[in-house]
């Protein structure tokens, strides 16, 4: 049977020794030591065991209230602070004003907490979406191919089967 979280606040070497007191040393007594005062002790280190588990739980809890608190002041002062720029459009003091507060952004599911930076562009430009061009640097399909100028016109051109001899497969 495992133990509960509390009967594990004791001692693993101190809960050996106590069960000792429990059985061959039951009847035996020293000064300020035996079996009854060691079972209340660990019963006090047990009761402040639970005691501080109970804390920790309230301290998480009101950990979550405060952090949820925060994310709603930060919600209403951007958006206060939207409506201020809009109302301060015709104002050069207040615009500069409003320009000199910096806001943290609201904090993204992966918890970044990422600064509010007016008139920056983002960090990382949005994905291109689509096929990716087939050269980086421009050039064309053709490279070193003779600018469309210097082609002889078609009439010039021997028909393909005048340039080429047929073969019949083997080398010459």
């Amino acid at each position: 049977m495992p133990e509960s979280p509390l009967r594990t606040a004791v001692d693993p070497a101190a809960r050996a020794l106590l069960t000792l007191f429990e059985g061959p040393l039951s009847s035996v007594r020293f000064p300020d030591v035996d079996h009854d005062i060691l079972e209340e002790l660990a019963a006090a280190v047990e009761r402040a065991a639970a005691e501080v588990e109970q804390a920790r739980t309230l301290l998480a809890a009101a950990e979550a209230e405060l952090d949820a608190r925060k994310t709603e002041l930060l919600a209403r002062a951007q958006r206060a602070k939207a409506y201020a720029r809009v109302y301060a459009e015709g104002n050069v003091e207040l615009g500069a004003q409003l320009d000199a507060i910096v806001l943290p952004r609201m904090p993204s599911r992966l918890g970044s907490h990422a600064v509010e930076r007016p008139g920056a562009e983002p960090d990382v430009a949005p994905k291109k979406r689509g096929r990716p061009r087939k050269s980086a640097d421009g050039g064309t399909l053709f490279e070193g191919a003779a600018p469309a100028g210097d082609v002889a016109p078609a009439e010039d051109v021997a028909p393909d089967s005048a340039k080429v001899p047929k073969s019949d497969g083997r080398a010459a």
